[in-house]
């Protein structure tokens, strides 16, 4: 016996007076480990949130036996939502308490990782970091990010990131200011090694010396 039933939402129907129907109760979800995002996507850069519709097969004993993707996005994430799918165990469904088998409407929703921006401030002539150094970082929506570098130099962006161009500058006291741009890519750390020339002090030569 077979059951169709869709997830999350059910609408029961009130039945009349004196009328009698089996009593359904959908699978319950108990274990889901989760979708990855594909690697494929990462390489071809996809920034848009994609959502793979499935419809999943259970048994009587809560186990996916099957799954079909009924609207294929492509670049890996059908591949990613089928293996997820195989993985999820339910509760079964209940028919008058009875389990049965179901099929079900499920869906997993890919959302691209953030990149990563770190790097390392240091002297031009001798590479020596440069603790305390001001890092300023504009992301493609125009936010600033403000960081100083530790004791070594180093430095990273704790907050969540845009895909997309940046542009980082870096000053220090007795330092040359630096500024550079780059390209942040989703799922994908960005490290940059930036190096500060000291001031040039121009002397004051006295017309009589030597």
């Amino acid at each position: 016996l077979v059951v169709l039933l869709s997830v999350p939402r059910l609408a029961s129907a009130q039945q009349a007076p004196g009328a009698a129907g089996p009593t359904l109760i959908p699978p319950q979800l108990k274990t889901d480990s989760g979708a990855v995002y594909p690697e494929q996507a990462l390489r071809e850069h996809l920034t848009a949130t994609t959502t793979v519709l499935l419809l999943l097969e259970i048994d009587v004993n809560g186990a996916v036996h099957n799954v079909t993707v009924t609207e294929p996005r492509g670049h890996g994430f059908d591949e990613a939502a089928v293996a997820a799918a195989q993985r999820l165990v339910f509760d079964p469904a209940m028919r008058d308490g009875s389990p049965v088998a179901a099929k079900i409407k499920f869906q997993y929703v890919f959302k691209a990782p953030p990149p990563k921006l770190d790097g390392r401030v240091s002297t031009q002539a001798s590479d020596r970091p440069i603790a305390g150094a001001n890092v300023l970082v504009k992301d493609a929506n125009g936010t600033e990010h403000a960081v100083t570098t530790a004791l070594d130099g180093t430095w990273e962006i704790r907050d969540e990131l845009p895909p997309g161009a940046v542009h980082i500058a870096v000053t220090a006291r007795g330092k040359q200011p630096v500024q550079t741009d780059d390209q942040l890519a989703p799922g994908e750390e960005t490290s940059l090694t930036l190096r500060l020339a000291s001031d040039v002090i121009q002397p004051i030569m006295d017309a009589g010396a030597d």
